[in-house]
């Protein structure tokens, strides 16, 4: 598994974190709050201060997020919320199982299909509404399989002209990497190249944070 966050600016509201849920498990997330520079940075270090005190009793990726959700409505003011896309890797099993919070939904690539799978879980992001409820999704990982994760940022990096990059674009940029069979590390790479590519001189306006997993 690799990540990377790229900021906007000197400091941005992009995180993405490994961590461990339970015995067997690991968890990884990818979380975005509102705003851009130092107006999203203190919201995600709340969050992320939140995250490890939520984990540390919390046995699920479902009361996980239940938990963090209700923790930060009593913090955060009002329109100020934070997207999050999180995942508990077993690591016995090979299956992963995905929630999701406003974030773009997490893309599967099958290894034996070619295919990409958009994870399509619809929920408030947290801090919306205390009591929000999120769905939950499980994927059994074959080999070669991936789950990449990411913010908007990636989704809406523009042009000069103006024009984003999108969704089918990134989904097929992912596809791209995916097929020649690049590591972790160098399909984040791929990614963040296109798009830097595509944008050309114009500066980011959104932080920019992408996450795989890879079954080897």
């Amino acid at each position: 598994m690799c990540g990377v966050c790229v900021p906007a600016t000197q400091v941005g509201g992009d995180c993405f974190q490994y961590f461990s849920l339970r015995e067997g498990s690991l968890g990884l997330c990818v979380a975005d709050a509102t705003g851009h520079a130092m107006q999203a940075a203190i919201p995600i270090v709340v969050f992320s201060g939140a995250l490890q005190a939520e984990v540390h009793h919390q046995g699920s990726i479902m009361s996980l997020v239940t938990g963090l959700n209700r923790a930060l409505v009593k913090i955060f003011e009002l329109r100020t919320f934070v997207c999050l896309s999180v995942a508990e890797l077993d690591i016995q099993k090979r299956s992963v199982r995905v929630s999701n919070a406003g974030c773009p939904y997490p893309c599967h690539y099958r290894a034996e299909s070619g295919a990409i799978e958009e994870v399509e879980l619809d929920a408030y992001p947290l801090a919306v509404r205390e009591d929000n409820e999120y769905e939950v999704r499980d994927i059994q990982f074959a080999s070669g399989d991936r789950l990449v994760m990411f913010s908007d940022g990636l989704v809406e990096a523009q042009a000069v002209t103006g024009k984003m990059r999108g969704f089918e674009r990134v989904h097929e940029i992912i596809r791209q990497g995916c097929l020649a069979g690049l590591s972790s590390r160098a399909l984040i790479d791929f990614i963040t190249a296109q798009v830097h590519e595509f944008t050309g001189d114009r500066s980011s306006g959104d932080d920019l944070t992408c996450l795989v997993l890879h079954a080897l």
